[in-house]
């Protein structure tokens, strides 16, 4: 019973985050001023979606683990594919409102990008206990992975503290998936907070619509630059770092910058929310990210191509 409640309660918010996604789809490609190139991009990656979301209705997790593996890794990719179009429209219109319908195009994007991390979870438990059914008559490997799936699923449900380790998630799918999936929601955050102080809305918004946005966006950047054990044995300084990419080293910037803007939303609501972080904790960690960020740029010539200016204006601001 406990299976099936977690099992049928996470198979509501999947096609829940399907649906919320098919209608601002609708809803852009609806726009008599949509850019063709644009228009024709998000038609393509809309029916790639749907194809690939019919075949995951279709198996179950009893199906062949490699061939279930890879239809959840195209269903993130896609999903993906399609918030990236997505926000690149929203940015060149107005921007990401501040409150919408119901169905936001920023809580819509967010709702998504999350499903699409419970699914990776969920699916990196389940692979992680059942047998493998290819060894096992039908009769048998029906009742040993209800029974697998259903310790699995107990373990999994209600409480984070059962969430598997992200770096477990690379025994089933590729750091390049785990690493996209956490930036592509980290980015998201960032670009959105972002959006919002450059249009003068961080200091205005009610605390308790910021603060969840910021929060989560240092949250899965700082869980991007972790997948990967840093490299110790390195003089390297950026794989020392953990910036083994150039979206490494971006995510560490964006984290900073997200650590400041948190910074100034404190003074506004330390009084109605006597848990918040202190000022001063998060000035000095944004403000030491974005320090690592400049040393690493400036001291790497492979990298003298990027810019620091930013960085060290908003050091110079805070500090």
């Amino acid at each position: 019973a406990e299976y099936m409640g977690v099992h049928i309660s996470f198979h509501i918010c999947v096609v829940m985050s399907w649906e919320q996604l098919d209608v601002l789809v609708e809803k852009v490609l609806g726009d008599p001023n949509l850019d063709q190139a644009l228009h024709k991009s998000l038609q393509k990656c809309k029916s790639s979606f749907e194809a690939t979301r019919k075949l995951l209705a279709m198996v179950s997790n009893r199906t062949a683990r490699a061939a279930h593996t890879e239809l959840v890794r195209r269903h993130v990719v896609n999903v993906m594919d399609l918030t990236n179009i997505l926000e690149e429209y929203i940015t060149e219109t107005n921007g990401f409102p501040v409150y919408d319908d119901p169905l936001s195009c920023v809580d819509v994007l967010r709702y998504v990008l999350r499903m699409c991390l419970v699914m990776v979870q969920t699916h990196t438990v389940l692979i992680a206990t059942a047998p493998d059914t290819s060894t096992t008559s039908p009769d048998a490997s029906t009742t040993s992975s209800d029974t697998s799936e259903s310790a699995a699923l107990s373990s999994h449900t209600s409480t984070e503290s059962h969430v598997p380790a992200d770096h477990t998630l690379t025994t089933v799918f590729s750091i390049d998936v785990i690493e996209s999936i956490f930036w592509k929601i980290g980015n998201l955050h960032y670009t959105i907070c972002e959006d919002w102080n450059e249009r003068g809305h961080l200091d205005t918004l009610p605390p308790d619509r910021i603060i969840p946005l910021l929060e989560d966006g240092i949250s899965h950047l700082q869980r991007l630059n972790h997948v990967r054990e840093a490299s110790i044995h390195t003089e390297d300084s950026l794989l020392s770092n953990n910036a083994f990419t150039s979206t490494h080293l971006l995510a560490i910037a964006f984290e900073g910058e997200l650590h400041l803007m948190y910074s100034r939303i404190i003074d506004r609501c330390a009084q109605q929310q006597p848990n918040i972080p202190d000022r001063t904790t998060e000035i000095q960690k944004g403000i030491t990210n974005l320090r690592l960020f400049v040393s690493l740029v400036e001291g790497n010539v492979r990298l003298s191509g990027w810019s620091t200016e930013r960085a060290k204006s908003l050091i110079q601001k805070y500090q």
